[in-house]
Protein backbone atom coordinates (compact mmCIF):
# COMPACT_ATOMS: atom_id res chain seq x y z
CA UNK A 1 0.00 0.00 0.00
CA UNK A 2 1.40 3.37 -0.99
CA UNK A 3 1.04 6.29 1.37
CA UNK A 4 1.08 9.94 0.42
CA UNK A 5 4.09 11.89 1.64
CA UNK A 6 3.28 13.41 5.05
CA UNK A 7 2.99 17.16 5.46
CA UNK A 8 6.19 18.70 6.76
CA UNK A 9 4.42 20.06 9.82
CA UNK A 10 3.66 18.65 13.25
CA UNK A 11 0.06 17.95 14.13
CA UNK A 12 -1.45 18.98 17.49
CA UNK A 13 -0.72 15.62 19.18
CA UNK A 14 2.93 15.71 18.09
CA UNK A 15 3.31 19.32 19.27
CA UNK A 16 1.82 18.35 22.63
CA UNK A 17 4.39 15.55 22.94
CA UNK A 18 7.25 17.90 22.07
CA UNK A 19 6.08 20.41 24.68
CA UNK A 20 5.96 17.66 27.36
CA UNK A 21 9.48 16.56 26.47
CA UNK A 22 10.66 20.18 26.54
CA UNK A 23 9.23 20.76 30.03
CA UNK A 24 11.26 17.78 31.25
CA UNK A 25 14.43 18.87 29.40
CA UNK A 26 14.32 22.48 30.65
CA UNK A 27 16.61 24.66 28.51
CA UNK A 28 18.23 21.67 26.79
CA UNK A 29 17.15 21.20 23.16
CA UNK A 30 14.96 18.17 22.44
CA UNK A 31 15.36 16.13 19.26
CA UNK A 32 13.49 13.31 17.53
CA UNK A 33 12.80 11.60 14.27
CA UNK A 34 9.30 12.23 12.89
CA UNK A 35 7.49 9.29 11.34
CA UNK A 36 4.09 8.46 9.96
CA UNK A 37 2.37 5.14 10.70
CA UNK A 38 0.31 2.94 8.39
CA UNK A 39 -2.83 4.97 9.20
CA UNK A 40 -1.15 8.30 8.46
CA UNK A 41 -0.74 9.35 12.11
CA UNK A 42 2.38 11.23 13.09
CA UNK A 43 4.71 9.49 15.51
CA UNK A 44 7.75 10.96 17.24
CA UNK A 45 10.78 8.87 18.13
CA UNK A 46 12.77 10.80 20.73
CA UNK A 47 16.55 10.83 20.52
CA UNK A 48 18.85 11.53 23.47
CA UNK A 49 20.60 14.87 23.27
CA UNK A 50 24.14 14.25 24.54
CA UNK A 51 25.29 17.87 24.20
CA UNK A 52 26.53 19.61 27.32
CA UNK A 53 25.54 22.95 25.76
CA UNK A 54 21.98 24.21 26.18
CA UNK A 55 21.75 25.53 22.60
CA UNK A 56 23.08 22.47 20.81
CA UNK A 57 22.28 18.88 19.96
CA UNK A 58 24.44 15.79 19.66
CA UNK A 59 22.88 12.48 18.78
CA UNK A 60 24.72 9.17 18.87
CA UNK A 61 24.72 7.39 15.52
CA UNK A 62 24.04 3.98 17.12
CA UNK A 63 20.96 5.32 18.94
CA UNK A 64 19.63 6.82 15.72
CA UNK A 65 20.13 3.47 13.98
CA UNK A 66 18.18 1.69 16.77
CA UNK A 67 15.34 4.20 16.50
CA UNK A 68 15.25 3.78 12.71
CA UNK A 69 15.12 -0.01 13.12
CA UNK A 70 12.21 0.33 15.57
CA UNK A 71 10.35 2.51 13.07
CA UNK A 72 10.96 -0.03 10.28
CA UNK A 73 9.71 -2.87 12.52
CA UNK A 74 6.47 -0.99 13.08
CA UNK A 75 6.08 -0.12 9.39
CA UNK A 76 6.50 3.61 10.07
CA UNK A 77 8.07 5.94 7.51
CA UNK A 78 10.53 8.52 8.85
CA UNK A 79 9.89 11.86 7.18
CA UNK A 80 11.86 14.49 9.13
CA UNK A 81 14.36 15.29 11.84
CA UNK A 82 12.98 17.52 14.61
CA UNK A 83 14.68 19.63 17.22
CA UNK A 84 13.59 22.42 19.49
CA UNK A 85 14.81 25.90 20.25
CA UNK A 86 13.57 26.50 23.79
CA UNK A 87 14.97 30.04 23.97
CA UNK A 88 15.11 31.12 20.31
CA UNK A 89 13.01 31.48 17.17
CA UNK A 90 12.70 28.43 14.89
CA UNK A 91 15.41 29.76 12.58
CA UNK A 92 18.54 27.77 11.78
CA UNK A 93 21.70 28.78 13.55
CA UNK A 94 24.94 28.68 11.56
CA UNK A 95 25.75 25.25 13.08
CA UNK A 96 22.22 24.05 12.28
CA UNK A 97 22.75 25.10 8.66
CA UNK A 98 26.02 23.16 8.41
CA UNK A 99 24.42 20.00 9.81
CA UNK A 100 21.36 20.44 7.58
CA UNK A 101 23.62 20.63 4.51
CA UNK A 102 25.13 17.24 5.45
CA UNK A 103 21.75 15.66 6.20
CA UNK A 104 19.28 14.12 3.77
CA UNK A 105 16.13 14.47 5.88
CA UNK A 106 13.92 17.55 5.95
CA UNK A 107 14.03 19.33 9.30
CA UNK A 108 11.39 20.79 11.57
CA UNK A 109 12.48 23.27 14.24
CA UNK A 110 10.03 24.10 17.01
CA UNK A 111 10.45 27.20 19.16
CA UNK A 112 8.89 26.05 22.43
CA UNK A 113 8.87 29.33 24.34
CA UNK A 114 5.75 31.46 23.87
CA UNK A 115 4.59 32.04 21.29
CA UNK A 116 4.94 28.46 20.07
CA UNK A 117 6.17 28.36 16.46
CA UNK A 118 7.42 25.70 14.12
CA UNK A 119 9.27 25.99 10.84
CA UNK A 120 9.91 23.35 8.20
CA UNK A 121 13.09 23.08 6.17
CA UNK A 122 12.33 20.77 3.23
CA UNK A 123 14.95 19.05 1.11
CA UNK A 124 15.20 20.20 -2.51
CA UNK A 125 13.47 17.79 -4.89
CA UNK A 126 16.67 17.79 -6.96
CA UNK A 127 18.49 16.12 -4.06
CA UNK A 128 17.00 12.78 -5.05
CA UNK A 129 13.50 13.23 -3.66
CA UNK A 130 12.01 15.00 -0.72
CA UNK A 131 12.33 12.04 1.65
CA UNK A 132 15.09 9.53 2.21
CA UNK A 133 15.16 5.82 2.75
CA UNK A 134 15.91 4.60 6.26
CA UNK A 135 19.40 3.44 5.29
CA UNK A 136 20.58 6.67 3.64
CA UNK A 137 21.47 8.75 6.70
CA UNK A 138 23.90 7.34 9.21
CA UNK A 139 25.63 10.62 10.00
CA UNK A 140 26.25 11.74 13.56
CA UNK A 141 24.05 14.75 14.21
CA UNK A 142 25.68 17.67 15.94
CA UNK A 143 24.34 21.22 15.81
CA UNK A 144 23.89 24.29 17.92
CA UNK A 145 24.19 28.03 18.08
Amino acid sequence: MSRAEPALWLDDDAVSTVLKWQRIAGVQEVCALCAVDELGRQRLLQLTNHSVLADAIEVCRSEEELVRAAARQRGWKIFAFLHTHPRHAPEMSSRDALAFDRDTLPWIIVATSPPLRQRAYPRPVSSGGSFMSDAENDAWRSTGL
